[in-house]
């Protein structure tokens, strides 16, 4: 029975978990780089949490190492969670360097997690030298959404030849919560209808009609659709060209803006939802309670709103546009909060009747799943 390594790298989070055949022996997660940051494992029914020095990505990958080393596994595949596949990639792909070439391509597209995902790769060849490289992409879900959704209203010469297109994002996720909702509620996939909502740092919905996405909010890159934790989602298109001529910036130094410095800690200085929520008034169980001013309060209460708002319009929107959904799927940390989920769907019009759900995600499962046996 093979063993698989499931690495999940994000800009700002590591998962990862070690498998035999579909069976996850090893979890974990890092998280809050730094002097402290936060570690769990989960070995088995054992789950323990601690802090550890872990400063950089690099170092992150080398904790990895040498856990997984210390638990005895050689993994004859190791898995990769890629945030871009492009055009090229609906399916799980084996990473030859051919592959990989057109994956870093498209790193501009997705500055802040390709760059990850590319270096988890790099790490493992040079680890695990003999193990098989696979790749499964958070894009792939979205190769089979319609031209009119997939096309851009740009002349089409100038699309076609910088690949310009709506590629759509957190796949994964989206694909896990409506497959697992679909199995609560006793649905086969291909009648079921919903709206899957994955809300954590990055924040996106799905809309899905008898088992296919037809719609989803991220489009070219990341950025576009849903207020999210630094990065702005929707704005008038001239916003970043009025920037640059005011200010004389760079277009580099106006995306490194509306990717890191936008959206909930832009309006608020405060990027994590229980801060928010907290300084806003909505107690968090189990969350550090802190002073606020009342202008802090404020601009919590603004970042809140301004993110259910969009949230509320976008769904509200995706409702309309099918006959029948059966439910509204939360998924995330931030989704899987009861406050936000009533603060959501509470008194819109358009959510009367529709069943509501939280599904966790495992996206190392999902990555698993999809990879050969």
């Amino acid at each position: 029975m093979r063993t698989i390594l499931v690495l999940n790298a994000g800009s700002s989070s590591v998962k990862f978990a070690a498998t035999r055949g579909r069976t996850i022996l090893l979890r974990g997660a890092i998280d809050q780089f730094g002097k402290a940051a936060h570690v769990v494992l989960t070995v088995g029914a054992r789950r323990r949490s601690t802090e550890e020095r872990i400063l950089t990505l690099r170092s992150v990958f080398a904790f990895i190492r040498s856990t997984v080393k210390r638990s005895g596994f050689i993994p004859d595949v190791v898995a990769h969670r890629i945030v871009h596949g492009g055009e090229r990639y609906s399916k799980p792909a084996k990473l030859t360097p051919p592959v990989l070439q057109y994956l870093h391509s498209l790193v501009p597209i997705a500055p802040l997690h390709q760059p990850a995902n590319l270096l988890g790769v790099d790490f493992a060849q040079r680890t695990w030298p003999k193990a098989g490289e696979w790749g499964v992409f958070d894009t792939a879900l979205y190769r089979s959404l319609p031209a009119w959704v997939r096309t851009y209203a740009l002349p089409r010469g100038l699309a076609e030849r910088l690949h310009i297109e709506k590629y759509g994002f957190h796949g994964l996720a989206h694909e896990w919560s409506f497959r697992q909702a679909a199995k609560k509620l006793y649905i086969s996939t291909q009648k079921f209808s919903a709206v899957t909502i994955q809300l954590g740092s990055g924040a996106s919905m799905t809309l899905w009609q008898n088992g296919k996405p037809v719609d989803t909010t991220m489009g070219f890159t990341p950025l576009e659709g849903l207020v999210m934790a630094t990065r702005s989602g929707d704005i008038d298109p001239a916003i970043p060209l009025y920037i640059q001529e005011r200010l004389g910036w760079s277009a580099k130094r106006v995306q490194e803006l509306l990717e890191q410095h936008a959206g909930l800690v832009g309006v608020s200085g405060m990027r994590d939802m229980r801060d928010i929520l907290q300084a806003a008034g909505h107690p968090v169980r189990g969350w550090k309670k802190q002073r606020v001013s009342s202008a802090t309060r404020k601009k919590a209460q603004l970042a809140l709103n301004m993110y259910v708002y969009h949230v509320r319009r976008t769904l509200a929107g995706y409702l309309g546009m099918t006959h029948r959904a059966h439910a509204v799927i939360f998924s995330g940390p931030v989704g899987e909060n009861p406050i936000i989920q009533k603060l959501i769907l509470g008194a819109l019009p358009a959510a009367r009747g529709v069943r509501a759900l939280s599904v966790h995600t495992d996206e190392e499962q999902a990555i698993i799943s999809k990879i050969p046996q």
